[in-house]
């Protein structure tokens, strides 16, 4: 049985415990309400891109709209840098082996290859000894159009060459403060939502111009929603996980303080009777 001292400095230990995790939990809030923030004023401009791009590409014959026999998939997997934002990766990875599975067979390893947006992401291909083409972290400061077009290139590159006949992303969607779903999403060959609306647009300089241009706008802003989404997850798996972790702090702290009571209870009833009885053996 633990000495009462020992109850203490683990009653101390679990309190500094609380403390970070708590200081935790209110980094990742306020880190949560930035980003989404970020997620829904990105949204109304999304979908308006998406609709103007479905207008445009509705019957017409494109290399990013063809679908393609043969060569392998290339995914492109998001995921935390860091932990402690509870099964948030874990659940994303699984998704993923699943989804592999159903799309090419137990044997997925030797068909696809992938490139990383994150450490977890990085780490969870090495164990899985997946051919990883390229590896970034800190998607959070990877925001920017720049980055966004250039993965873009790459991808349609990749796509063009024939080299790779689909090209998926896979990520977090946010969905509300206690829900993150895992998303399978087809980039290329290029999925568009066809819509019945006739073209009603004056174009300059050419339509094939501006067809190329929605159709990059598009891509990046798929991007841009697969990272926007990513982000937001993080933050409020961490919160909710530190939420947890400060909570179960508090219980275990309260039960070890109600023992070192007792304890400290019951060896003063100990002395209490020693010495009673050395007065009486007097």
């Amino acid at each position: 049985m633990a000495t009462l001292k020992e109850i203490k400095k683990r009653v101390t230990s679990v309190k500094n415990t609380q403390k970070i995790t708590n200081a935790m939990k209110l980094v990742s809030s306020a880190k949560f309400t930035k980003a989404n923030r970020a997620v829904r004023g990105a949204r109304p401009y999304l979908e308006a891109v998406a609709e103007l791009t479905s207008q445009l590409a509705t019957g017409v014959d494109h290399p990013l709209l063809r679908e393609q026999e043969g060569g392998r998939l290339l995914v492109v997997l998001f995921s935390s840098d860091r932990g402690l934002c509870g099964a948030l990766n874990a659940n994303l990875f699984k998704f993923v082996v699943q989804q592999l599975t159903a799309e090419v067979g137990q044997d997925f390893h030797e068909q696809i290859d992938v490139i990383t947006l994150g450490k977890k992401a990085e780490q969870f291909c090495q164990r899985r000894k997946l051919t990883i083409l390229a590896s970034q972290h800190h998607i959070e400061q990877r925001t920017n159009n720049k980055w966004r077009a250039e993965l873009w290139q790459e991808l349609a590159r990749h796509f063009k060459n024939k080299t790779h006949s689909r090209v998926y992303f896979a990520y977090q969607l946010f969905v509300s403060a206690l829900k993150q779903t895992p998303v399978w999403q087809q980039v290329l060959p290029l999925k568009i939502t066809e819509t019945d609306q006739a073209r009603q647009y004056l174009i300059e300089p050419t339509f094939d111009h501006l067809l190329e241009v929605a159709l990059a706008k598009y891509a990046a802003n798929q991007i841009q929603r697969a990272v926007l989404n990513s982000i937001a997850s993080e933050h409020r798996a961490r919160m909710n996980a530190m939420d947890n972790a400060t909570n179960n702090a508090k219980k275990v702290v309260k039960e070890l303080t109600l023992q070192y009571n007792r304890g400290r209870q019951a060896a003063i009833t100990k002395e209490l009777i020693e010495i009673v009885a050395g007065v009486q053996a007097i």
